[in-house]
């Protein structure tokens, strides 16, 4: 598991004057917008080296995350979907 990242408000986005790294913070907050997420603060990537225990997949460690947090404070992105 890698260190959070956080999620820029629209306030904070609207001060970047470099137009990829605008559109980049931007995409992070509309990709948690559209899940319902209300003001996200971060995000954070996990990554999964050994797929070959049968009992443990990918589905079913973001489930345990789910449990953890709440089913709607968490967005889970599966199988190589991106959140840039």
């Amino acid at each position: 598991m890698f260190d959070p990242h956080t999620i820029l408000s629209r306030q904070q986005i609207e001060l970047i004057d470099d137009r990829v790294e605008k559109y980049n913070q931007e995409t992070k907050l509309l990709i948690a917008e559209e899940f319902g997420l209300k003001d996200p603060k971060s995000y954070f990537l996990i990554v999964v080296n050994d797929k070959s225990f049968p009992e443990l997949n990918t589905s079913e460690i973001a489930d345990v995350f789910r449990q953890e947090l709440g089913e709607g404070n968490i967005v889970v992105l599966l199988n190589g979907e991106d959140l840039i």
